[in-house]
């Protein structure tokens, strides 16, 4: 019924398979789809373990080249929704910084009328967030900015923790992003576009954490810091025009 898409580049040793094997165990209901982007470790050698181990609730996409977190979890969920019969489907980090009982907790939140359900790092006085000081900074600076661009008075769009519907899915994924890493502005933006603000405002939660704990160093670049802004720059003057959804009409017969 649920597919957790889970992009995957040189985690190595720090791939916590027993945090995956006892969820997997438990959980019979759900599909786990690896995509493993380029990786040049271990990577693939303990994927294919966990898969040889649960071959009926795991699959691995794997790519020579390394595209990017954004690509590697656009394919993975349009691999799923091509050859997979589900409910939900989302997309979660690879090292469990949210864990998969929190992606199950979220997921038990989507209905008809809420489509994306997204998990939000903000630390309350009832929740555990365990994030570095220096990413805590900057990612509030970005996430503010993201915040006004959108409209949509959200505090976290850059979690790594999201659900979608199936037929969401289709549509806000069927196009390739961007930016790399800010695709999760990307998919706000297409809602927005698609639904339009008010509506989109309702189609959305957000939902704090009960944990989160800041795993494993960072794969981009400190370069692409000065990138991050033009990234902004396009893809706000991408998804302002109301005819970035001309075949509307078309995805929803398909649907």
């Amino acid at each position: 019924e649920t597919i957790i898409v889970i992009p995957t580049y040189n985690i190595g040793d720090e791939f916590r398979f027993n945090d995956y094997k006892f969820f997997l165990k438990n959980n019979e209901n759900v599909f786990l789809c690896f995509v493993n982007d380029g990786s040049t470790d271990q990577t693939f050698t303990y994927l294919q373990s966990l898969n040889s181990a649960f071959n009926n609730q795991t699959h691995i996409i794997s790519y020579q080249t390394n595209l990017g977190k954004a690509e590697a979890t656009r394919k993975g969920i349009n691999y799923c929704n091509t050859h997979y019969n589900f409910k939900t489907i989302g997309f979660l980090d690879v090292d469990l910084s949210t864990s998969l009982q929190e992606f199950m907790r979220l997921n038990s939140l989507i209905t008809n009328e809420k489509e994306f359900i997204f998990g939000s790092r903000k630390s309350t006085s009832k929740n555990k967030i365990f994030r570095k000081c220096y990413r805590f900074f900057i990612g509030r600076i970005i996430a503010f900015i993201i915040s006004k661009i959108l409209n949509l008075n959200t505090y976290d769009t850059q979690c790594g923790c999201k659900v979608f519907t199936k037929n969401i899915s289709l549509i806000i994924f069927n196009e390739t992003f961007i930016s790399k890493w800010l695709f999760d502005v990307e998919l706000f933006s297409r809602m927005k576009t698609y639904y339009g603000n008010e509506l989109t405002r309702q189609k959305i939660r957000e939902t704090t954490l009960n944990k989160w704990e800041d795993r494993g160093s960072s794969k981009i670049s400190f370069f692409y810091i000065f990138k991050l802004w033009i990234d902004l720059f396009n893809i706000n003057k991408k998804y302002s025009t109301k005819h970035y959804f001309t075949n509307k009409k078309q995805l929803k017969n398909e649907l």
